[in-house]
């Protein structure tokens, strides 16, 4: 609901709600657990009345790979919601596997902050192929946020590139 409402949130807001996912995101992977489908839609945000406090919950984990904590990454079917999915899941192989890890996630997240403070993705087109013409042009991009202080860009920065 969040972002179809495309209402504009405080820096703080923002930091609230990225710092828990980030931070569900990071056990999660201390556990060998990979979420592959990091979306708006599997984020519920509650904030009990009169606390002043958003409490993130990470839902729908029917696409989570188990990665051996040894391996730096693991071969795994391709999954998730394509204007989400990185660029490794992307471009998997013919037969539908692609060697990924954990960062497939931290990409999601990047993906959703940028929807949270623009109100769209930074793709022109979610057709699959556009997205991946995108990426094999522009492995690295960045949005001018004029309107946002220093802290976001870095942030923002750090999360997609």
């Amino acid at each position: 609901y969040l972002i179809q409402s495309k209402q504009d949130l405080p820096i703080p807001v923002l930091c609230a709600i990225m710092r828990q996912l980030l931070e569900g995101l990071r056990l999660m992977h201390e556990k060998g657990i990979i979420h592959r489908d990091i979306k708006g839609q599997n984020i519920l945000l509650h904030s009990p009345p009169g606390s002043g406090l958003i409490i993130l919950k990470i839902t729908d984990f029917g696409l989570i790979k188990e990665q051996n904590q040894v391996q730096q990454s693991t071969m795994m079917t391709v999954a998730g919601t394509v204007p989400f999915m990185s660029s490794e899941m992307l471009m998997g192989t013919e037969d539908g596997e692609v060697k990924a890890d954990s960062k497939v996630d931290i990409w999601s997240s990047g993906i959703l902050l940028h929807q949270l403070i623009a109100h769209e993705f930074p793709f022109k087109s979610l057709a699959t192929q556009a997205i991946m013409i995108f990426l094999l042009f522009n492995p690295t991009f960045i949005l001018n946020f004029t309107t946002y202080s220093y802290f976001y860009t870095d942030f923002y920065c750090l999360i997609l590139l």
